[in-house]
């Protein structure tokens, strides 16, 4: 017996957006912390329920898309497509039918199974009640990948509440019994989400409301070397540094930006790099700020591989350029 509509649980009912924050749990305690922001969004062309989830991540340059079909008829959530926006290409993928969630009837626990990408997921979905808490819908997945190299087991539980959708995330790794949560700390509706037939593309820059100050002080900075003016140690462009990067990699490329050379502001751009002593060609970063816009971006490379951060993904030259280096 249904007495529940899926929609009402799938689906905040008056937010568009979503904060999650992130821990990271290993042997050794907690290993790292970040933020994820993720948006619903109704399709322009909605007769099939059809809706967008874009998970949007200020720890990786890549953004993702993912396009679902609800079904009260069928009791289901199908995905019909994914998307992943890299540095310099987007990746699609559309499926069949793929039953991405299930709705459980009152009192049983319903279990079904789907093949995505390079593994197997096992699911199962009941209601949690807990005397004097709000009822909770559960849907677990156990996942089994190979990604051609190794094998790996994962676990996700998420957590469901009416009218506010997912609330929590606890995810489970067969690696270093690596345990990561993700809790809501922030919900809120954005009139400027809007859905273009799943092209509505993660450039837009959807952390703006989140940046506090602006950075045009950094253009005092011209000529100076960034040890002069304790450049990573401002409190401003520290935590734009921190919500775009994260912490351990904020934390690594101050401690290892060690040479330098001199503060460039030239045509409305902001740029500082440095390198590892002694491994200049392999460990080396660029920051640069686009006054026009007020965006920052950080070029990445460790080891010879490169990363690269931006505020949005339209980057500027100078991070290109960083990119083809060495």
């Amino acid at each position: 017996m249904y007495s529940e509509r899926i929609e009402d649980w799938i689906l905040p009912q008056r937010d568009n957006f979503l904060w999650f924050d992130y821990k990271f749990y290993d042997k050794g305690g907690v290993d790292f912390e970040m933020k994820r922001k993720v948006y619903y969004i109704k399709s322009d062309s909605s007769n099939f329920g059809t809706l967008e989830a874009v998970f949007m991540n200020n720890m990786f340059v890549s953004g993702e898309q993912f396009l679902f079909r609800t079904s009260e008829k069928d009791k289901c959530v199908y995905l019909l497509k994914s998307k992943k926006s890299l540095t310099k290409s987007s990746q699609t993928k559309e499926y069949e039918s793929l039953i991405y969630f299930q709705f459980p009837a009152d009192s049983d626990t319903l279990r079904w199974s789907y093949s995505k990408n390079d593994g197997i997921f096992n699911c199962s979905s009941f209601w949690l009640l807990k005397e004097g808490k709000e009822k909770e819908l559960v849907v677990v997945r156990e996942a089994f990948l190979n990604d051609g190299s190794r094998e790996r087991f994962e676990k996700d539980i998420e957590y469901y509440q009416k009218h506010k959708g997912l609330v929590k995330i606890s995810m489970f790794g067969s690696k270093d019994n690596l345990i990561m949560t993700q809790n809501v700390s922030k919900r809120g509706f954005d009139p400027d989400a809007k859905s273009n037939s799943f092209s509505w593309a993660t450039s837009q820059n959807k952390f703006s409301n989140e940046r506090k100050e602006s950075l045009a002080f950094l253009k005092e900075f011209d000529g100076k070397y960034s040890y002069e003016v304790k450049l990573l140690e401002n409190s401003v462009l520290k935590g734009r540094l921190i919500n775009l990067l994260g912490n351990e990699k904020y934390n690594f490329m101050k401690e290892t930006w060690g040479v330098e050379g001199g503060i460039i502001v030239e045509n409305s751009m902001f740029n500082a790099s440095g390198c590892e002593q002694h491994n200049c060609d392999m460990t080396n970063f660029i920051i640069a700020v686009d006054f026009r816009k007020d965006l920052l971006y950080v070029g990445y490379r460790v080891d010879g591989e490169v990363q690269l951060f931006g505020e949005d993904n339209n980057y500027p030259n100078e991070l290109m350029e960083f990119e083809k280096q060495y």
